[in-house]
């Protein structure tokens, strides 16, 4: 399972992963603020990719659905899609600094 904030790197992650896996794996997607989508991901995957802005609701919704679960499922936080670095550089280039 996927959970983002961005609807955008939802879609890109899952045609990423379909183009390398095919039918191999089922890829269920949610944006974080789904909480039905996200119960339902909680409910089947065996792993959930977030972002850290989706991270807390992750856990919260394993929480929530912990009694029902045989296994929690294991969650990995990726990092930022855009470089500190990069930001960093924008905010120069934009006189935000």
């Amino acid at each position: 399972g996927m959970v983002s904030l961005s609807a955008g790197i939802l879609r890109a992650a899952e045609v990423i992963i379909h183009s390398l896996r095919g039918g191999e794996i089922l890829v269920l997607t949610a944006q974080s603020d789904d909480d039905y989508k996200m119960h339902a991901i909680v409910r089947a995957a065996q792993t959930i990719i977030c972002d850290q802005a989706s991270f807390t609701r992750v856990k919260a919704a394993i929480q929530d659905a912990r009694d029902d679960l045989i296994r929690a499922p294991q969650i990995i936080c990726c990092e930022n899609y855009i470089g500190t670095t990069s930001i960093n550089l924008l905010k120069r280039e934009l006189g935000l600094e």
